[in-house]
């Protein structure tokens, strides 16, 4: 069931105004810690909505530049760690988009 509901949550962070409101509720920290899940599948889901959120200019910009750098911080120590894992190429464009 939770693999599903990250699934949903993946999907559903494409759209603008569900990445909108994923970052007012404070959301991004809770993908970041399910990014660092150990399970692979949920850790998946997680960057895939990492990187669907952060390429989303609206939603980026409400994060303001001490919530990108606070973000890109937890990406790239994700990323250090991450090894050839699904999600490293939505983190790693995660980590593109919050650069600039």
């Amino acid at each position: 069931l939770a693999l599903a509901a990250a699934g949903a949550l993946a999907m559903a962070s494409g759209d603008p105004a569900v990445s909108v409101s994923l970052v007012a509720n404070g959301s991004v920290e809770d993908l970041l810690k399910l990014a660092r899940s150990r399970s692979p599948g949920m850790s998946h889901r997680a960057c895939v909505a990492l990187e669907n959120v952060t390429g989303e200019g609206e939603a980026l910009r409400s994060m303001g530049e001490d919530g990108r750098r606070s973000a890109l911080r937890e990406v790239e120590a994700i990323l250090e760690g991450a090894g050839d894992g699904e999600g490293r190429e939505s983190l790693e464009q995660a980590a593109a988009n919050l650069r600039g």
